[in-house]
């Protein structure tokens, strides 16, 4: 078994000067012009026509940019590794927040803790929260103006531009009324920036009118990646969707995966823990559910409607 070297992380501006020249410790900066940035978290764009979130989702969406930026960041092993354990790793966050009461209940961070573990395959997650001030500078929304407008049916989905999420949309599209609304994590990748783009483009001409489409540009600037299974990824897509479908006063969002792809079977026992994708697997969407109620302080759901069926059906 193999012994999990915790990853120390200060971000937006935290310095712990005793762990300077550990080989363990990271800084993550995200805020624009500085020259210790080397993350980059824009918002700004998407959110044109939804007010000012919340200080709590502020938080919540810089917590999870933060946590996606370290897992790229920290090297979880070599792929031909044999003993799986050596893909987990133990992470150690230092985060200002502006609700620091809220983040710093015991019970916020047991299920922050919990989804991460599985989502990601991860040894632990520990936080250590600090106050912010109101007004410290994010970049995110702080200098748009913003206007409500919610539809009388409205659904917030998680659109990554692969075949189940398009078709997930299309089948709201010709079976409800309802507008949609797509929330895209893009990292920066060419391609599928251009896959969103394009699909966007023939939704909107296909359905005039109920199409929107929000984007959290989120990643690593001026820096290379150490791991590229972005196992955290998840988090930050649905902490995303969650974000705006509050905005929006709905109490739910939708995730389009197939069954078989969302539980992920092993096929051998060297593919378990984070050598196998969690995204949407019924306990991670169970953990999530319980975190953002917590944060909604009321019940919030995340429907996955293709659960019980193949990528053919």
């Amino acid at each position: 078994m193999s012994e999990f070297t915790e990853h120390i992380v200060a971000c937006n501006g935290i310095k712990l000067k005793e762990y300077a020249h550990d080989t363990r410790y990271l800084e993550l900066q995200h805020l624009k012009g500085s020259k210790e940035q080397n993350v980059n978290l824009h918002l700004n764009t998407f959110v044109t026509n939804i007010y000012k979130l919340n200080n709590r989702l502020k938080d919540l969406l810089e917590i999870a940019g933060y946590i996606f930026a370290a897992d790229r960041k920290t090297y979880r092993g070599k792929p031909d590794d044999l003993e799986y354990h050596s893909w987990s790793r133990a992470f150690n966050f230092h985060i200002k927040v502006r609700d620091l009461n809220f983040w710093k209940r015991k019970d916020v961070q047991e299920l922050l803790e919990n989804v991460l573990v599985f989502v990601s395959g991860d040894h632990s997650y520990k936080f250590n929260f600090s106050k912010a001030n109101e007004n410290f500078p994010t970049n995110i929304f702080d200098n748009e103006k913003f206007e409500v407008q919610t539809p009388e049916k409205l659904r917030v989905a998680l659109f990554s531009g692969g075949i189940d999420s398009l078709a997930g949309a299309i089948e709201t599209l010709e079976t409800t009324g309802s507008e949609i609304c797509l929330v895209s994590h893009q990292s920066g990748q060419p391609g599928t920036m251009m896959t969103q783009r394009t699909i966007l483009e023939q939704l909107k001409s296909l359905y005039p009118g109920r199409c929107k489409h929000y984007k959290y540009k989120c990643g690593l600037h001026l820096l290379s990646s150490k791991d590229e299974t972005q196992r955290t990824r998840s988090f930050l897509y649905t902490s995303t969707a969650f974000a705006i479908a509050k905005t929006y006063k709905r109490n739910c969002i939708y995730v389009y995966e197939n069954g078989i792809t969302s539980l992920n079977f092993s096929e051998t026992q060297d593919l378990m823990n984070a050598r196998s994708s969690r995204t949407t697997h019924p306990q991670t969407l169970v953990k999530l559910e319980e975190l953002f109620s917590a944060i909604a302080e009321e019940d919030f759901h995340i429907n996955n409607p293709f659960s019980f069926k193949t990528k053919t059906e």
